[in-house]
């Protein structure tokens, strides 16, 4: 019998209203149609809001195993590929097994960590507060420990070796090796996690922590293959006199130079490595400082040799102990005799004597002394001036000049 029907009596001839008929008819046959079974609808309906309600419940019973899943809530057959701009990954295929407790878990994932997936992710990265709040003033020296990489930012990143884990695990190394081998002096991390940081966020670190000396960790990477630890720090160019003799380098860049050298001997000692030579980096803000900062390429990940000895535990260990001495021993030769405390205490008691006004005969002797008369001024100075006729006889040593 036909479904469709004509006030409760098959038409003559077989032939259903609306087909050859009118556009009428056809409109209500089809109509009457669509409303002959409604409650399978409803019931379909009513089947799905009760599986998404049991899953949603599930989900939140199992909130703690949820959150820490939530990093990868779906198993992949094919490997992930971390995308550069946060911690999204994208997924080949998924395995059938288990998919209904991975969606539950994805769900109560993306309820519970959904703030923080959007600030990894975010086209302002999240970075560390540069404040400190560390009471310095028992020390004699600081050490800034700088991780290259982090967060979004992998570095250089062949297979398994991935330049911000490398750095970060043999920062943390040498922080620990030096501060259970030294007193008097503090070393502190730039980056202490898998947290994105700027240059201008690191040197802010830096700064607020009035660092005395930097150490940059890195790893290194080429197209053609390349092998070896580099240190690489910065120097004012070098300038020559008349007779084009080079003139001596400052004080700064000389024992920059020579921490460089034997930072970059240790650290491939240590890891079993061979070293190049060191050089010079310009345009990099984390080097071009007024105090020594040195930075240690540990390695080419891009080279299978380098890539396995820098993945080895036991080798990052060895270098940091390597490194850590010498960085003991450069504190040694550098470091002040008082702490900060002591300095700036001692700078606020002078400071006090001479806005008091009373100063000693000594005091003011010895401020007499140190002014330049100012006809040594004409006679160093290469201008031509009018007092040619100028003798020592004529200086009245009562005269008092001021000092410009």
């Amino acid at each position: 019998m036909s479904n469709y029907r004509y006030n409760g009596r098959q038409r003559p001839g077989g032939a259903p209203p609306g087909r050859s008929g009118s556009g009428p008819g056809r409109r209500r046959t089809r109509s009457r149609y669509r409303l002959k079974y409604p409650g399978r609808l409803i019931v379909i309906v009513l089947l799905i809001l009760v599986i998404v309600v049991v899953s949603i419940s599930c989900g939140l019973k199992n909130r703690p195993a949820a959150q820490e899943e939530s990093s990868a809530p779906i198993e992949t057959i094919t490997g992930h590929k971390e995308v550069e701009t946060g911690t999204i990954k994208s997924v080949a295929s998924v395995t059938l097994d288990g998919v209904g407790t991975q969606i539950t878990t994805y769900m109560a994932s993306m309820i519970y960590s959904n703030p923080t997936n959007y600030k990894r992710t975010s086209a302002k990265p999240n970075e560390e507060t540069p404040e400190q709040d560390v009471d310095l003033s028992q020390y004699r020296y600081v050490v800034a420990i700088n991780p290259a990489a982090g967060g979004a930012n992998n570095g250089w990143s062949v297979g398994d070796a991935v330049e911000k884990t490398i750095t970060l695990s043999v920062a943390k190394y040498l922080v620990d090796y030096l501060n259970n081998n030294s007193t008097g002096y503090y070393f502190f991390l730039v980056r202490t996690a898998d947290t994105t940081m700027t240059d201008s966020a690191r040197l802010s670190r830096i700064n607020n922590y009035e660092s005395d000396l930097v150490i940059n960790l890195a790893c290194n990477g080429s197209d053609i293959e390349l092998g070896g630890v580099i240190a690489t720090y910065f120097a004012q160019p070098t300038e020559y006199d008349e007779d084009d003799e080079p003139k001596p380098k400052s004080h700064r860049d000389q024992i920059t130079a020579e921490l460089a050298e034997k930072l970059m001997e240790e650290c491939a000692d240590g890891l079993k490595m061979w070293y190049r030579e060191t050089q010079i980096e310009e345009e990099n803000p984390l080097l071009e400082m007024e105090i020594p900062a040195v930075k240690v390429y540990m390695g080419f990940l891009t080279y299978e040799h380098d890539n396995i000895l820098v993945l080895d535990e036991v080798n990052q260990m060895a270098a940091a102990e390597k490194m850590g001495k010498v960085i003991l021993d450069f504190c040694d030769a550098n470091a002040p005799e008082k702490t900060r405390g002591q300095r700036a205490g001692e700078a606020l008691m002078n400071s006090g004597s001479e806005s008091s006004g009373s100063e000693s005969s000594e005091s003011s002797a010895a401020y007499q002394n140190s002014v330049v008369p100012a006809y040594r001024d004409y006679q160093d100075s290469s201008e031509e001036t009018d007092d040619e006729g100028w003798d020592d006889e004529d200086y009245d040593e009562d005269t008092e000049y001021d000092e410009e």
